[in-house]
């Protein structure tokens, strides 16, 4: 059986054992990929006094053997999945000049599959094979349209990509393009999405059909959750990383600070991956104080009594609730009627709200959007304004 692969930057299987002879010192060894292709595998070792230490030292002597060994060997035959995967690395270890977020790091590696036609049963055309001395401008404006056609989201997100792994392409010295490919490839556009919010007849309903599905033997409190978005209009992964911290319930009225949010990133536990509460939300805006309200401070004034976790919404170990498995019970629990609602909908339907009621910056501020452009444009339901043609129309007026 052939060994697993090892992505660029990755280590395979730690393997730790207490030196023969001695009662405190550990070894830990494995295999590093510093680089791409067959030759670019290295095996590691380090000892230390413990085998907690060992394999810390491991991983730190792994990223140093790993942090320039890519970029450094840009050539004009490096393929176009080779410098994607020198791009990610970059990014992983910190050393790229604009530095993105852990979970934008795990989006763009969706890209590297799908380079090679491994993703998505080969829907999508393939490129990542051919060496950067053979690809052409044309090619990879190209194949960014071909992608986009089929999923103009996949499409944005690879364009992203590409013009990040040209660019270090160009800095390193290979640039048989004369400039970034991919700037200004066209895409196709998605639809435009039409922001639909719920009545209170709709969440009233779905109230129902979750507290129906939430039985005792069902820990998560998911009738909880659904009410607090309703009451505060937060991003999903906002509420489940709220903190008891965070909530003033003496206040007039009653409030909570959103400080940070739910993230979830591929990889283990272990290796600080997985789901982890990131102390800083989506914008700077993100950071913002929400009054309650009085429905909502009592919902949080029950629920403080006997918490034992500094999470308001811990899963039972006390721990950060998944996202994921958030979603799939409210898939579970919103009802047929309901199918095509998500939990962000209730943020758009606070938005809408809050619009009609207070107008567009104040939904804004609510929601923690940067511009009231983005709130007006993807959150608040509203009818097209037809203008004031009123003049015309009474030429139609009934006779006396």
């Amino acid at each position: 059986m052939s060994r697993a692969r090892i992505d660029v930057g990755k280590w395979g299987k730690i393997n730790t054992r207490r030196l023969p002879g001695s009662a405190r010192k550990y070894e830990a060894s494995g295999r590093v990929r510093v680089r791409a292709g067959a030759e670019g595998v290295e095996q590691v070792r380090v000892v230390a006094d413990t085998e907690a230490d060992a394999v810390a030292k491991f991983k730190a002597e792994a990223l140093t053997r790993v942090s320039f060994a890519v970029t450094d060997a840009l050539t004009p035959e490096t393929t176009v999945t080779e410098l994607v995967e020198a791009m990610l690395l970059q990014l992983r270890n910190g050393t790229a000049l604009n530095p993105v977020r852990p979970q934008t790091i795990d989006q763009y590696a969706h890209v590297v599959p799908l380079l090679e036609g491994k993703y998505a049963d080969g829907r999508y055309p393939t490129i990542g094979g051919y060496p950067l001395r053979q690809v052409t401008k044309q090619d990879v404006r190209r194949w960014l349209r071909d992608v986009s056609v089929i999923s103009p989201s996949t499409g944005k997100l690879c364009k992203s990509v590409m013009l990040r792994a040209f660019e270090l392409a160009i800095d390193e010295g290979v640039d048989p393009w004369n400039g970034n490919p991919a700037k200004g490839a066209p895409l196709k556009r998605p639809e435009r999405h039409v922001a639909r919010a719920l009545t209170p007849a709709d969440v009233s309903v779905l109230r129902r059909n979750v507290a129906a599905w939430q039985t005792p033997r069902k820990r998560t409190d998911l009738l909880s959750i659904v009410n607090m978005l309703a009451a505060t209009g937060m991003r999903p992964g906002e509420l489940l990383a709220l903190r008891w911290g965070d909530v003033d319930l003496v206040a007039s009225p009653a409030t909570v600070t959103v400080a940070g949010t739910v993230i979830e990133l591929r990889g283990k536990q272990s290796d600080g991956k997985g789901v982890r509460r990131q102390p800083f939300g989506k914008t700077h805006k993100a950071y913002r104080t929400l009054s309650l309200p009085k429905w909502a401070a009592t919902l949080l004034t029950e629920r403080m009594v006997g918490a034992t976790s500094d999470l308001v919404f811990p899963n039972e170990d006390g721990g950060l609730l998944s996202l994921r498995n958030i979603g799939t019970r409210w898939r579970a629990a919103r009802g047929a009627e309901y199918a095509g609602v998500t939990l962000y909908d209730m943020r758009r339907t606070v938005a809408t709200m809050l619009d009609r009621g207070e107008g567009v910056a104040a939904a804004a501020a609510q929601l923690g959007h940067t511009s009231p452009a983005i709130t007006n444009r993807h959150y608040v339901e509203r009818a097209t304004a037809a203008g004031d043609h009123t003049r015309v129309l009474d030429l139609l007026a009934p006779g006396e």
